[in-house]
C-alpha cells in the first residue's frame, strides 16, 4: 500500500473502463456527498442473516445513483454506505447502513425500504466463503 502501486492499478482499471481520471480526482478532492444523511438502525438485536443487494441497488437507483435508462444522469453524491454484513452481530439500534440523499423525504422513504433489505436472526448465519472455486489453467 505504501508504495502506491495499488492506487496506480486502480486508476489503470478505471481508465480502461472509460473514466476520466482528472474528473475522478476532482470528485475525490470535493469529497462530496448529498446534503442529507440518515442512519438506518437495527430494529432488534441479533445477527445479520442476509442482505438483499438487489433491493439496495434499487434504492440507490431511486435516489439517483444509478441509471433507469441509458440516458439517465447519475448523481454521484447519493448512495448507501456502512452496510452491515451477513454474519455480523448487531445491537438493537445498531447501524445497518447510512443513506445519502438530497431531501429528508427521499432519504426517509429509502430508509423504510432499506429496513426490509436486512434479515436479522438470533443465531449467527453461515456465511459462504468469498471464493467459490479456484480454476487453474
Amino acid at each position: 500500500m505504501a508504495s502506491g502501486a495499488p492506487l496506480l492499478k486502480w486508476e489503470a482499471m478505471l481508465a480502461a473502463q472509460g473514466t476520466h481520471l482528472d474528473q475522478y480526482h476532482d470528485k475525490l478532492d470535493q469529497n462530496g456527498t448529498a446534503p442529507v444523511t440518515l442512519e438506518v438502525t437495527a430494529p432488534t438485536a441479533g445477527f445479520i442473516q442476509s442482505c438483499d443487494a438487489r433491493l439496495i441497488g434499487e434504492i440507490i437507483r431511486e435516489l439517483g445513483g444509478g441509471r433507469i435508462t441509458k440516458d439517465s444522469v447519475i448523481d454521484y453524491d447519493v448512495g448507501v454506505d456502512s452496510l452491515a454484513k451477513p454474519g455480523e452481530q448487531v445491537k438493537s439500534g445498531g447501524l445497518l447502513a447510512r443513506i445519502h440523499g438530497h431531501s429528508l423525504k427521499e432519504v426517509q422513504m429509502a430508509a423504510n425500504t432499506l429496513q426490509n433489505a436486512f434479515r436479522i436472526g438470533p443465531e449467527k448465519a453461515m456465511v459462504p466463503g468469498r471464493i467459490a472455486e479456484v480454476i487453474d489453467g
